[in-house]
């Protein structure tokens, strides 16, 4: 089989993997990234919906001022969309069945 990446590339990620304490990697998170207060807004894709989330961040004032969410809300929501199913989503699994 033709192998698509640098033989010494694949060496080095897999000795640093190795090397990564098993305690560290299920401690989670990034250590580079520090802890934000956002709070983000997920919604599925729809035009429907892309009013809403201007609607919230053009009146994102009301929810910093008001004194029960002034402390979840302290910066903007983050807003995000996914991506809605679609029909091959729905008629084809994407795993296989277990053996």
């Amino acid at each position: 089989m033709e192998s698509f990446y640098p033989v010494q590339l694949v060496q080095e990620g897999r000795h640093k993997a190795a090397s990564t304490p098993r305690a560290q990697l299920l401690a989670g998170g990034n250590p580079n990234q520090t802890g934000t207060n956002t709070v983000p807004l997920v919604t599925t894709y729809h035009p429907k919906n892309t009013p809403f989330c201007k609607i919230l961040s053009r009146n994102n004032n009301i929810l910093t001022k008001d004194d029960s969410t002034r402390v979840i809300f302290s910066q903007p929501p983050l807003t995000a969309h996914r991506r809605a199913k679609n029909q091959r989503d729905l008629l084809v699994h994407s795993d296989f069945p277990p053996n």
